[in-house]
């Protein structure tokens, strides 16, 4: 059993895989796209979010489907909290099986991960429920669950249920794994927080400094012509003013950038005249400077007349979902051009552009001119093998180990010791469109990097290695 919070150093689950030029990564870009796409998909129904019943369970089971397991769960906590009601449904549904069972359990965290989740306020992992020393789950393990990854959704204040994702056979979730669902149910939590508030004011009209003060999401309130009257505690703290900053300024002067106004005036007038709510995504400049993409709901409070008397508004911060999206792109142009790399170098040797003399070597450089060819900074995975010059290594014997750089007539990588051989066989690629080269250690450097003792192997190219 695993319990995380927010720092990825706490995680006590699998290590992340590390990006490698091989067929992996298409495969970590398509997991990564698959999970922002579920994220863009729950931030665009948070700003207008159906039943939140439903809500729960279609961002349990799309991350579910981007995990590639099996199942999913939304535990509904009674009044007294010594009771749950656990909706649970596969995470493919299909027109033969849309069945979601709903079945009660105890809260108790000694025997229920949902109710552990709750009382350690943070993720909790099982590889395998059957045979975990920390954790107990009856009610899941007699529903067929063999691994679970739970988050509460609970902010300070207030808690909501929780959420989970399950396989029927064990499962190692990863450092990523958990971030993921764990950004879900922050997603969730702001929501269900920001309607929790939203029902708040439309039960009780007197402005109750508590109740808006009880909730994570950022609540102000405005003038009819959009001056702050009042802001909550989170939005105090997002922004570093200070209530007495921010009374009486312009919505559009205390918060929105120059080039945001207009669009502004727009949404604005849109209030005016007589919509009951309004949706606004605009970036904030806090106190200390920095800037925030904040998702905000406007809705007016009318008179019986119908003029508008005030105005209430709440945001949701969605500056990491967009760091995210930017993340993403700068990781997929990263991938191309290693595959544009390993293509020109695939391309000269067809082209014969790396030029072998007649002893086998590619064009043999010299102490004084090994740096005489372009190098191209290559800090990647690669698999290498020792070759005895009689026989090609077998496929079992080749490991994986970090480059450097590479070049048309060579590549250099590092090890934490010397070698025991003098060539290798180095595979660069992916499956199926694998380079094989042969190679031989032309000379070893003793550095030190990021604090650790490591040599950097320079190797220069022979021929071309056959399979």
């Amino acid at each position: 059993m695993s319990t995380t919070n927010s720092s990825p150093d706490q995680h006590d689950v699998t290590p992340a895989v590390p990006l490698v030029a091989t067929g992996d990564a298409d495969e970590q870009l398509q997991a990564a796209l698959r999970r922002q796409e579920v994220m863009t998909s729950l931030g665009r129904r948070a700003i207008s979010p159906p039943e939140l019943t439903v809500l729960l369970q279609d961002a349990a089971e799309m991350a579910a489907q981007a995990l590639g397991v099996n199942h999913f769960g939304v535990a509904e906590f009674q009044p007294d909290r010594h009771q749950f009601s656990l909706c649970l449904g596969p995470a493919a549904r299909t027109a033969a099986n849309q069945t979601i069972q709903r079945v009660s359990g105890d809260s108790d965290p000694a025997v229920s991960i949902h109710g552990l989740a709750i009382n350690k306020a943070q993720p909790i992992v099982s590889a395998d429920l059957a045979t975990d020393q920390d954790v107990l789950d009856p009610l899941l393990i007699s529903q067929g669950i063999v691994s679970a990854l739970v988050c509460p959704l609970m902010n300070a204040d207030h808690s909501f249920g929780s959420i989970g994702v399950y396989h029927t056979q064990p499962h190692q979730f990863t450092r990523e794994d958990v971030l993921f669902v764990e950004s879900i149910a922050h997603l969730l939590t702001s929501t269900m927080a920001r309607q929790w508030a939203e029902q708040k004011l439309a039960e009780n009209d007197s402005r109750s400094t508590e109740v808006y003060n009880a909730v994570d999401t950022p609540v102000l309130l405005f003038t009819p012509d959009f001056h702050v009257e009042w802001v909550n505690r989170a939005a105090l703290e997002l922004t570093g003013f200070s209530l007495a900053e921010l009374q009486e300024r312009s919505f559009s002067s205390a918060f929105l950038l120059p080039e945001e106004v207009d669009e502004f005036k727009e949404v604005r007038n849109s209030l005016v005249k007589s919509h009951p709510s309004v949706r606004f995504e605009s970036h904030i400049l806090t106190k200390s400077g920095d800037r925030c993409r904040i998702n905000w709901s406007f809705a007016g409070r009318r008179s019986p007349t119908g003029s508008l008397t005030s105005i209430v508004g709440t945001g949701i911060d969605v500056s990491e979902r967009y760091q995210l999206l930017e993340e993403l792109s700068q990781t997929k142009s990263e991938i191309d051009r290693i595959k544009s790399t390993l293509q020109s170098l695939e391309q000269k040797i067809e082209n014969r552009e790396v030029v072998f003399n007649e002893v086998g070597r590619a064009d043999a450089p010299t102490k004084n001119n090994r740096r005489r060819r372009k190098r191209t900074p290559y800090p990647y995975i690669q698999f290498i093998a020792p070759y005895t010059g009689k026989t090609l290594p077998i496929f079992k014997s080749f490991n994986p180990v970090r480059c450097r750089d590479i070049s048309p007539v060579g590549f250099s990588f590092l090890t934490p010791s010397l070698p025991l051989f003098d060539k290798v066989v180095i595979a660069f690629g992916s499956s199926p469109s694998i380079i094989y080269l042969v190679a031989e250690v032309v000379h070893t450097t003793c550095c030190v990097i990021d604090g650790e003792d490591l040599y950097i192997i320079g190797c220069q190219y022979i021929s071309r290695a056959t399979y």
